[in-house]
């Protein structure tokens, strides 16, 4: 069998090392610590690994198919740092120099760029490997799916995600569903945590039988919300 496909979440290794680094600067003083941190990673995993194929996804600027089905997707987010604006444009040219395709499509993220290429990079007989630290991603783990940890170095598979979050990767969007999601703006269950998502999955299994067992939930508040 050949290497593992490796998909790149690309802004979300620009972030890390934008913030994991110091300010550092080209001859005409413009910032490029990202570029730096950014092409040193990817030169890494291809030494390091060896990729069949090593995909690049973006998200596509401005807002998304998301922000229709609920405006307040994203509304607690600041701006692009003034240091980084600059910087994506050059690392754009990173890609293109190693030869790496990108891919971004109009009102998607890369999220679902990298869940499509996942998907079909299995259907074809690959192992897939997810560079991310985005936790939307654990949905996508499966036998033949993991997520590559760049900074620890480290895979995450069905293991980690059930010492992490005690469920099941297909029931990962359950779960964010009951918590919710600080990241994005996304309002859970009101007095639900990650514990008590944790065993009301156990439980029952799915965020509908959840809802269709309500009344036999512990807590008078807990039972109201559930129900309304």
């Amino acid at each position: 069998m050949s290497n593992p496909v490796y998909i790149l979440d690309v802004f979300s290794l620009v972030f890390q090392v934008f913030h994991g680094l110091p300010p550092m600067t080209g001859p005409a003083g413009q910032p490029t610590n990202a570029v730096y941190g950014f092409t040193r990673d990817v030169i890494n995993l291809l030494r390091d690994h060896q990729p069949s194929h090593l995909f690049c996804a973006m998200d596509s600027p401005g807002k998304g198919i998301r922000n229709d089905w609920y405006p307040e997707y994203k509304a607690n987010r600041d701006e692009m740092p003034a240091d980084l604006v600059p910087q994506i444009g050059l690392i754009e040219e990173v890609m293109a120099g190693f030869g790496l395709p990108v891919l971004k499509l109009e009102g998607w993220e890369a999220d679902d760029i990298f869940a499509t290429l996942a998907r079909r990079a299995v259907e074809a007989g690959h192992e897939v490997r997810i560079v991310t630290s985005d936790k939307d991603a654990r949905q996508l783990i499966g036998p033949s799916v993991q997520l590559y940890h760049i900074r620890k170095n480290t895979l995450q598979g069905e293991a980690f995600l059930s010492e992490a979050w005690g469920v099941r990767p297909d029931q990962v969007i359950d779960f964010q569903s009951l918590v919710g999601d600080s990241v994005d703006n996304v309002p859970g269950m009101p007095l639900v945590g990650p514990k008590k998502a944790r065993t009301l999955l156990e439980q029952y299994g799915t965020l509908d039988e959840v809802l269709a067992h309500a009344d036999e939930v512990n807590g008078k508040k807990l039972k109201e919300n559930l129900v309304t």
